[in-house]
């Protein structure tokens, strides 16, 4: 049975610094969730594909833990916030919205 309250490597400094291997660490699941957040796998049986992004995020909560994983999908929200070019090639104006029926 899992431990839900068990702390990880990463979550084992104190509350007030990051060491270097977390900022390391928090930095590069950043990248990896800018890599592959644009991809998804195509479902034969739905229209719907499912994104990499779910599979990045478990993967964050499994090594840094539930506080460096929130820390580094803020990171990810942020960079597409200030332009990161990979994230702002969707763009969906009001035009492109379905008319009223």
């Amino acid at each position: 049975m899992m431990d839900v309250g068990r702390k990880t490597k990463m979550e084992k400094t104190t509350a007030k610094h990051m060491s270097t291997a977390q900022m390391t660490v928090t930095a590069l699941m950043t990248a990896i969730t800018c890599i592959l957040a644009p991809m998804a796998l195509p479902i034969p049986i739905s229209p719907v594909p499912i994104s990499l992004t779910n599979l990045v995020i478990f993967f964050m909560a499994y090594i840094l833990g539930m506080k460096l994983s929130v820390a580094s999908y803020v990171l990810y929200l942020l960079l597409g916030t200030v332009g990161l070019p990979d994230l702002v090639e969707v763009s969906v104006s009001f035009s492109d919205r379905p008319a009223a029926t």
